[in-house]
């Protein structure tokens, strides 16, 4: 069983992949084209949509393969529970790969 990581709604929270051929090389990202989407989590389908949230490529000349994805200005609507967010990846020749899910708990802020 996968233990999600936890934070709480507007807290600012950043989640970092580093993109990889089937060899292990980082993949230079500069052509690629990324999208996300952030879904309340279901264990009956696929949850339901919350929204996107930006990914972001890192300078690929001196990261090369790595995104990352920040929470915390986009949570203020979604509900309390646990989120699944993926990324997207798209070469510039049509290959489409996708990051592995990421589990996040969302918990209501207290102060």
């Amino acid at each position: 069983m996968t233990v999600p990581l936890r934070y709480k709604r507007g807290e600012t929270l950043r989640i970092t992949w580093t993109l990889t051929d089937d060899n292990g090389a980082a993949l230079d990202l500069t052509t690629y084209t990324l999208a996300s989407k952030a879904r309340l989590a279901s264990d009956t389908g696929d949850g339901t949509p919350l929204g996107s949230v930006t990914p972001t490529k890192d300078n690929q000349a001196t990261n090369p393969g790595r995104i990352f994805v920040d929470f915390g200005a986009t949570d203020s609507t979604w509900p309390i529970g646990r989120v699944n967010v993926d990324v997207r990846y798209e070469s510039a020749a049509g290959d489409v790969r996708y990051t592995p899910t990421i589990s996040v708990e969302l918990e209501r802020a207290i102060t």
